[in-house]
């Protein structure tokens, strides 16, 4: 839970993960849809979704690089 204490106003997890995945570029949308209906957003925390995140990112760039070698045996 993050409060914003200078407003009075208290986000619960699931709220704030929901108002970070609003905020995504569109790159990211496969990852984003297969979050949303994953239903667990009330008990995941912000790091396990960044880390969701950078796993994604991870994969993305290795199969960048996978389909640059592939070109260059072309």
């Amino acid at each position: 839970m993050i409060h914003l204490l200078g407003i009075g106003k208290t986000f619960e997890d699931e709220e704030l993960n929901i108002k970070i995945l609003n905020f995504l570029t569109r790159t990211l949308e496969p990852k984003i849809t297969t979050i949303k209906e994953s239903k667990n957003l009330a008990t995941m925390t912000m790091e396990a979704l960044f880390g969701k995140f950078l796993a994604f990112e991870h994969e993305l760039t290795q199969l960048s690089y996978a389909e640059e070698i592939e070109k260059r045996r072309k």
